[in-house]
């Protein structure tokens, strides 16, 4: 097995998952999101899960299938060859050659990974406004600091915001952190006992270690130092590296910012410390409210879209959610 380029004329040649249709030949990039050697009365036949961001497909390796599984794993984007057919009621690839492609530098991650419905140009237009409205000097600098590390600034505006459960996608990560912002601003003036500069800081900062946490080359996952120390611990690594240099970052500030950080997810179960200010507790509601309403709106349009009454049982919330009025389609494209 070789690794290939799909060339000049891939773009073009390009097949997705939704308009695939049975007897059409088949040469383009997917991303294996499952993968089962077996074996049958001659051999042995690979059964795969191909996928792209518009969907899912079954596929059948019976030719070369033992020396293809030695070199592609679930995640990889590969090059398939073949033709699709009706099998079981169902449209299925039958894959004659399957090449595992190597050039990252040719692959736009958002075309095998979801991402935002918001365009990141919009996301990014919206948090550097919100910059603009902290009066306190002390957050701001730490807030602009971060603007212009490149590097932390790319990869949190690429990040997923969670692996499975809310705003699992490119981007997500921006995402979800303005929907806490912007809730926290349009709420906080009935609480005047609140530090509003505080409270955005806390807010913006609250998840930004998840763009440690995972890893988003070519499936959302953990990355190790993710699933060891977590990213309540890795941000903050990152605002104290960040504070550290800032010449005379008063230690009251570090402190009650560190402490929203680490106390965000309120229980002690999930957090090192429960949340202990204002803004720390008031951060805690508004960020979980966020985080869950995103995954129920998410799971109430899957429902929607197959004509169902009632969500699938979910587990993270150890029940089933009932559209009621809501079982009607939606025109809200919102994710």
């Amino acid at each position: 097995m070789q690794t290939e380029s799909p060339g000049n004329n891939e773009s073009q040649d390009r097949v997705w998952v939704k308009d695939i249709a049975s007897g059409q030949a088949i040469k383009s990039l997917f991303q294996i999101t499952r993968l089962d050697l077996r074996e049958f009365e001659r051999g042995k036949f690979l059964l795969l899960r191909l996928g792209d961001k518009t969907g899912k497909i079954s596929a059948v390796m019976w030719e070369q299938a033992e020396e293809a599984s030695k070199v592609i794993v679930e995640g990889d984007i590969v090059i398939v060859q073949g033709r699709a057919s009706i099998y079981q009621g169902e449209i299925q690839v039958k894959i004659k050659t399957i090449t595992k492609f190597e050039d990252q530098s040719q692959i736009n991650i958002t075309d095998f990974l979801p991402s935002s419905p918001t365009p990141v140009k919009k996301l990014i237009a919206d948090f550097d406004e919100i910059i603009e409205t902290i009066a306190d000097e002390d957050y701001k600098e730490l807030l602009l600091s971060f603007r212009c590390d490149d590097d932390l600034w790319n990869r949190f505006t690429t990040a997923p915001g969670a692996k499975r459960w809310h705003h699992p996608y490119i981007h997500g990560l921006l995402d979800h952190t303005l929907s806490v912002v912007k809730i926290c601003r349009l709420i906080a003036p009935f609480y005047p006992e609140i530090n509003p500069d505080l409270l955005l800081t806390g807010a913006v900062f609250h998840d930004c270690g998840k763009l440690e946490e995972y890893i988003y080359d070519t499936k959302i996952d953990f990355s190790t130092e993710g699933r060891l120390v977590g990213h309540l611990f890795q941000g903050s690594f990152i605002v104290e590296r960040l504070i550290t240099q800032i010449d005379g970052f008063p230690a009251e500030k570090r402190m009650l910012l560190l402490h929203m950080m680490a106390s965000h997810h309120g229980e002690i179960e999930r957090s090192p410390v429960f949340p202990m200010t204002i803004e720390a507790c008031f951060l805690h509601h508004i960020e979980n409210m966020d985080a869950q309403m995103t995954a129920i709106r998410r799971e109430m349009k899957i429902a929607q879209k197959e004509n169902k009454s009632w969500t699938k049982y979910i587990n993270l919330m150890g029940r089933a959610l009932y559209l009621g009025e809501n079982q009607a389609p939606s025109n809200n494209t919102d994710e």
